[in-house]
């Protein structure tokens, strides 16, 4: 089983903030942000039996402000929200407003306040024969993570899309709470080639890619709210380069339309 660290370093490095991982009880342990946040966000998961995990989110009487914030999140945050929500499954997602069982079109839009909100994902941990079990948990831990957080609308500082950094001026930094939206909604298959890193490479190659930006990071205004599923994709090494290869770069389309001209041509 997956101890308090582990969690705490793979959550961690995945997002670049700092977190609180308490183990409650056996197989137990709760999430939530350290510092001045920490009544923010929270996540108490279970893996029961070796065979179900069990992730669940929910304020408690510590955590008004996180209620707070997702009473107040915007129109379209809902409805991202709700669009990686039906990518993870409504028979393994389920969302309650004052403790009553929502969809999703409820949710995108209330417009009452609420006193409690509950969200549970319930899972195999075993995707496929042969997977990391411990993987699929952190894993699953970050893609609920990142949901969350993009609904209430927490900053991670340093690492806003299109700000730069007082390192080196020329150097934009990406939000890696967008990258994990984006591959929670399109997967780890190349959306140019479609090369599966995990098919080629085994369990070293598994939830292994880059991810594109179709803007420019250097060209979003300070503050910029990237849409990851209209404006990232995941695309391999290989084409990732390709795409760069001219100013402004190729878009996905363009890139998949040379692949597939230069594959019919050398059959």
């Amino acid at each position: 089983m997956l101890s308090e660290n582990d969690i705490k370093l793979y959550l961690e490095n995945e997002f670049h903030i700092k977190l609180n991982v308490e183990k409650i009880s056996y197989n137990n342990f709760r999430i939530n942000l350290d510092g001045t946040n920490h009544e923010s966000f929270f996540i108490v998961f279970s893996v029961k039996d070796d065979i179900r995990l069990t992730i669940e989110a929910e304020p408690d009487k510590y955590g008004r402000k996180f209620l707070e914030n997702i009473n107040n999140s915007a129109p379209k945050k809902r409805e991202m929200f709700c669009k990686y929500w039906e990518k993870l499954g409504t028979n393994r997602l389920t969302v309650k407003l004052n403790s009553i069982p929502v969809s999703m079109n409820d949710f995108s839009n209330n417009k009452e306040k609420w006193d409690k909100f509950n969200l549970r994902y319930s899972v195999s941990p075993y995707y496929q024969e042969g997977e990391d079990k411990n993987q699929n948990i952190v894993h699953a831990l970050a893609n609920i993570m990142a949901m969350l957080l993009s609904l209430v609308d927490y900053t991670i500082e340093g690492y806003e899309e299109g700000g730069k950094t007082d390192i080196h001026a020329s150097k934009y930094e990406r939000n890696p709470l967008n990258r994990q939206l984006c591959l929670l909604a399109k997967g780890y298959k190349c959306s140019v080639c479609g090369f599966d890193f995990e098919k080629t490479y085994g369990l070293i190659g598994s939830k292994f890619i880059e991810v594109h930006h179709s803007i420019p990071v250097s060209k979003m205004e300070e503050g910029h709210i990237v849409d990851p599923i209209a404006e990232l994709y995941p695309v391999c090494s290989n084409c990732h380069s390709m795409i760069h290869k001219k100013e402004p770069p190729y878009t996905i389309e363009e890139l998949k339309k040379i692949v597939e001209d230069n594959k019919n041509e050398n059959r």
